[in-house]
Order: structure tokens, then sequence, then C-alpha cells
């Protein structure tokens, strides 16, 4: 079971972990690993990250409008973020399935023509973007007001919520980056 409370600070470490995770990954690939295609089955490393900018692009608009909301309303609140039950069992869902609970692949569609430079520029940017959101909580609730994520599954959450769920579920991408990297490394694919 997951921790039930979480403060700002915890929320963030959670975008923090991500981004250095993906540093991490980075410094280790070649342009062709980056790219490699395994079968038509199975996304790459590129369109891992691409999905996940797509997935993200999309969210930072939709939290912005609700912590706008949050802030204009006043909802000061030093309150750590409290998980429901059914919070709980849908985050530990999506970080521990290989089910694409919160994004349609027809939503989200990776593609693969983009640099590995421009990719993790853009991916770790977008870190960058949701912790500078929750920073300008700071002192506010993220218990307030709803995000719908998705335009397909429509779950709507407390922003604090809709933040664990984005980290655990851009975590969740990168843990299938690291096994790809393994089965090129069992293939003698050179990765760096």
């Amino acid at each position: 079971m997951i921790n039930r409370y979480f403060s700002h600070e915890d929320i963030k470490q959670k975008f923090v972990a991500v981004r250095q995770r993906a540093i991490s990954i980075y410094k280790e690939l070649t342009d062709n690993c980056f790219k490699y295609e395994f079968d038509q089955e199975k996304w790459n490393i590129c369109q891992h990250f691409d999905h996940l900018l797509k997935f993200g692009e999309y969210h930072i608009p939709v939290l912005d409008r609700v912590l706008l909301n949050v802030v204009e309303n006043r909802l000061f609140s030093n309150e750590p973020l409290h998980l429901h039950p059914g919070e709980e069992k849908l985050i530990d869902r999506i970080q521990n399935t290989h089910e694409d609970l919160l994004s349609p692949s027809y939503l989200f569609m990776p593609e693969n023509n983009r640099s590995k430079g421009s990719v993790f520029i853009k991916f770790v940017s977008m870190q960058d973007l949701f912790i500078s959101q929750i920073n300008l909580v700071d002192g506010y609730s993220l218990s307030e007001f709803e995000v719908e994520l998705t335009l397909d599954y429509g779950y709507t959450l407390k922003p604090g919520t809709a933040f664990l769920m984005i980290a655990g579920y851009e975590m969740r991408h990168l843990e299938f980056v690291e096994h790809l990297k393994t089965e090129m490394a069992a293939e003698n694919l050179d990765l760096v």
C-alpha cells in the first residue's frame, strides 16, 4: 500500500526522481539505441518519451487552469494531501500494471522521428514545469477543485492526486525504457 499523506514537497520529489532517472537514461544511450526498433508491436525508447511528452503537453494547461482557481479562491492550506482508498488503488494500478489506464494510445500516439537531444530537453523541461506548478501553489490546497485526466477515461481527481498519478505514469514508462535497455544489452547492442 502507498503512503496516504503527501506534502507539496513529497509530490515535487516524485517529479525530481522522474527527472533524474530520465537524465541517467539519456547519458547511457546513443541515437541508434534511442530509435532502435524491436518489432512492430513494441514501442522503442523514442516512442515512449514522445508519448510522455504528448501526455504532459495535454495535462500541463489543464492543471494550470485548476491551480489558477485554487490561487484565485485563496484556498490556503498547509495540510498534506490525503488519499482516499479508491485513489490509492488507482495510483497503485497506474504504477504497477502494464495497462495504459490514463492514456488511450490513439490520444497520445507516439512518433519515432525526434532526435534524442530534443526529446530529452523537452522531457526534462516538462518535469521542471510540473515542479514549478507545485511551487507556485505552495501553501495552497492541492485537495480542492478537480482535474480531469485525459479525454477518454475522464478521471476527475484532486490536483495533488493528479500530480501523483502523472509522476507515477511517467516513472512506469521509464521502467519500460530501462527494460528495453536491458534487452538491447542482451542483444549486444552498443548503448553508449
